[in-house]
């Protein structure tokens, strides 16, 4: 951390902050590498039984190649999202670049699928197919950007890797290397998925009836084949005070900052009884407008974060609780 204050003379502190330690992650690197290495050495040494499914090895040496021929079409995806940034709910144009990429491969695509306008959904299904008995994959695909800084959580990545495992696996699943392999691949475009819950709208209007399984991938910054994703929830928390002159009279006020920085250390307090995989995160987004006048309004956004929805329920509600009694102190 560092300071800085501008005073009458302009003159803030140049001091940087200091940078964190890497000691905790380079330890997860190298974990992670020698895992990685015993993994190889373990699955040379086994033998690959195919007996259950004896045209993986050519299928999925189908499905490479024709990832390979898609490579231009998937760099444009990449570079031209990554250009034009686009926040969540307002995804129109990436929407547009997306659908038209599958149409221009054959594909018809249904636009605002499950009531959300910049969704869409693509589907093939083999002849033979019946939804009792052979399965349905959705291949899912996000697209939206975060504000100011754009495409840094790879979302545009996301795009390109749905749209080629698609065209892709589509394609094959209508080759000879799948004769006799039946099932459906639907395509889903989920939009509004940094800092707000596309798919849970989707969800909502139906987007996983008859889904087996639905896959992604999503960038990261280690090699794992796994990982202990958690779910989230948002809230936006208004305190309401009574504004006052801060000098004149302040007793005459009401500090809705207070209750928010209360309720802020109240969070911080509460996370060392909270499970180690959760995450509770918290920042002020209004507090105030002068020094000099008690602040009559304060507002805070929050996410909490957990593996088990039964825990995900049990920390919102001390959220809640949270929250209401930093009202209640100020």
């Amino acid at each position: 951390m560092c300071t800085e204050h501008t005073d009458h003379e302009d003159n803030p502190d140049s001091r940087q902050p200091q940078v964190p330690s890497t000691a905790f992650l380079d330890a997860t690197a190298d974990l992670i590498e020698s895992r990685v290495a015993a993994a190889q050495q373990a699955q040379g040494e086994q033998q690959v039984h195919l007996d259950a499914y004896p045209q993986q090895p050519a299928v999925w040496a189908s499905v490479d190649r024709e990832v390979e021929n898609l490579e231009s079409d998937l760099d444009f995806i990449v570079e031209d999202l990554h250009a034009h940034p686009e926040l969540a709910f307002e995804e129109v144009r990436s929407q547009k670049v997306l659908a038209d990429m599958l149409e221009k491969h054959g594909h018809s695509v249904e636009l605002g699928a499950y009531g959300v306008s910049t969704a869409f959904e693509s589907s093939v299904q083999t002849p033979g197919f019946d939804a009792n008995v052979h399965p349905t994959i959705a291949i899912m695909a996000e697209y939206d950007a975060l504000p100011e800084i754009g495409h840094a959580c790879g979302h545009n990545v996301i795009a390109a890797s749905g749209v080629g495992a698609y065209l892709a696996a589509a394609r094959v699943l209508r080759s000879y290397a799948a004769q006799g392999i039946e099932g459906r691949i639907v395509l889903q475009g989920t939009p509004a998925e940094e800092g707000h819950t596309g798919k849970e709208y989707m969800i909502r209007g139906g987007s996983l009836e008859g889904i087996d399984a639905a896959v992604m991938i999503h960038g990261f910054g280690y090699d794992i084949a796994s990982h202990a994703w958690v779910g989230r929830r948002s809230a936006t928390v208004r305190f309401h005070g009574v504004a006052a002159h801060a000098s004149s009279q302040p007793y005459m006020g009401k500090n809705a900052l207070d209750a928010a920085s209360l309720a802020y250390q109240g969070l911080g307090l509460f996370r060392q009884q909270m499970p180690p995989s959760d995450r509770l995160h918290a920042i002020i987004t209004q507090g105030g407008h002068r020094p000099s006048i008690i602040p009559a309004e304060a507002t805070m956004e929050l996410y909490v974060r957990s593996l088990g929805v039964d825990t995900m329920m049990d920390i919102s509600q001390r959220v809640n609780e949270i929250v209401e009694g930093a009202a209640l102190m100020a």
